[in-house]
């Protein structure tokens, strides 16, 4: 199976996401037939179930309602649990807060997105949030980025010293339904605000975060990119404030890494696709799979695929200065069974976009990966970005950065969705505002 990317200019994209509740008595108007549920409780595991269309707590009365009860030992017995036929989050009263998730049912969702028009938020500003990630959390989902200052594109040249390798934050959207952006923080990680803080953004460049969620701690990891290294830090929420955990994990230095969450893992386990070392007496950029811990504030030991070399082959005029020592971007993702791993040629906010060199794996994660055997015009090997000779672009126009997953509605493994970020494409020139 090969892999072939084309930009659309609109999309209308149909997929499936958690439903929307709000817990309460007098909210449900819908139920289920049968449950079977198994959880912590506040002191102990429990289990309950209940059948028929109703069932309500010996002594509590809930119209309209599906209630399930904890047979645990007392003080746990009399925990129960409200929740709509459509609802994906059941939340039960016992006094802790605890929240449980199940798989099924989804609701469906139609999105139509646009790639010659700029995002915007609910107050009609430009969203400036860019080369991050899209993830979706509790049915919502959340835009992830940098955000650059509002420097002119004619600082391109000089690498946008000013606004790209200095004084960038990291801010977060959050959207219902991938059209409705809101802005929830400008300022994620404030360490990289404080003046005072050998972290400070005026001397620090900051890119690329990417928020996922640990099951097994309850809590949210915040990978990003500095100029030297790749660092993570931590919340209790997915809009932040992030307290730095460390500034080195230990993954080698590089504008590279990108993770997917593996759906059909029981533990659903997360990877992160990075570059590193290449092998000894190869000078090509080189990338590897890693295995997460569960806690997602670092990577298993001995956990890593082996070595993804570029090839060699010449790319066009303006790529040739760094090749093939440095390759970055692209993103992983798995499909159909495979799994897949895209790198490109290597620029600073690439005006003329970037390719997408393919590797596939029928052996899961970690490999082995082999190039995918496909030819662009140019004569690259395992390219599906073309380059445009007659434009002095690639294809898409952008540089990739990351893969979503988007649920599939019915269910069944995600749908991925490509995520590129447009450098030098704003209407007023100013690289705050470039598209994605």
């Amino acid at each position: 199976m090969f892999v072939h990317m084309f930009l659309l200019t609109f999309f209308t994209l149909r997929g499936a996401q958690a439903a929307q509740c709000t817990v309460g008595p007098d909210t449900w108007t819908g139920g289920t037939t049968s449950i079977a549920i198994s959880g912590e409780g506040p002191t102990g595991s429990f289990t309950a179930s209940a059948t028929g269309a109703w069932q309500n707590a010996p002594g509590v009365h809930f119209p309209n309602a599906t209630l399930w009860l904890g047979d645990c030992p007392m003080p746990c017995r009399g925990i129960y649990g409200v929740i709509s036929a459509t609802c994906d989050r059941i939340l039960w009263d016992d006094g802790v807060g605890s929240v449980w998730t199940r798989p099924h049912p989804r609701v469906p969702f139609n999105a139509t997105i646009s790639n010659l028009l700029p995002r915007r938020d609910d107050t009609g500003a430009i969203l400036r949030v860019q080369d991050g990630c899209l993830q979706n959390f509790g049915g919502v989902w959340y835009l992830y980025g940098a955000r650059y200052q509002c420097c002119p594109v004619d600082e391109q040249p000089a690498c946008y010293q000013t606004c790209g390798w200095r004084n960038a934050t990291f801010a977060v959207y959050s959207s219902p339904d991938l059209e409705t952006w809101h802005l929830e923080s400008d300022n994620l990680l404030p360490v990289a605000t404080d003046p005072n803080s050998p972290h400070s953004n005026a001397n620090v460049a900051y890119f690329e975060p990417c928020a996922l969620y640990s099951k097994s701690s309850d809590h949210y990891a915040l990978w990003f990119l500095t100029a030297n290294t790749k660092a993570v830090a931590v919340s209790d929420s997915p809009i932040g404030p992030f307290e730095s955990v460390t500034w080195d994990t230990g993954l080698a230095q590089g504008s590279d890494s990108y993770f997917w969450q593996d759906q059909d893992d029981p533990a659903g386990t997360w990877y992160v696709k990075h570059n590193g070392p290449p092998p000894p007496g190869d000078n090509r950029g080189t990338h590897y799979v890693s295995k997460l811990a569960p806690d997602l504030l670092s990577f298993v030991p001995g956990a890593t695929s082996a070595p993804m070399s570029v090839p060699a082959e010449p790319v066009p005029p303006a790529y040739q200065g760094s090749w093939p020592s440095c390759s970055e971007g692209g993103g992983m993702f798995k499909h159909a069974g495979r799994w897949y791993v895209m790198a490109a040629v290597c620029c600073c906010f690439c005006h003329n976009g970037a390719n997408a060199f393919v590797w596939v794996s029928n052996n899961g994660p970690l490999g082995n990966y082999t190039l995918q055997n496909t030819v662009d015009a140019m004569g690259l090997l395992g390219n599906v970005i073309p380059f445009n000779k007659s434009s002095g672009m690639y294809l898409t126009g952008a540089q990739q950065f990351s893969v979503a997953q988007i649920p599939r509605f019915g269910g069944g493994e995600p749908l991925p969705m490509y995520i590129g970020q447009r450098f030098g494409s704003a209407d007023d020139g100013l690289k705050c505002h470039d598209y994605q």
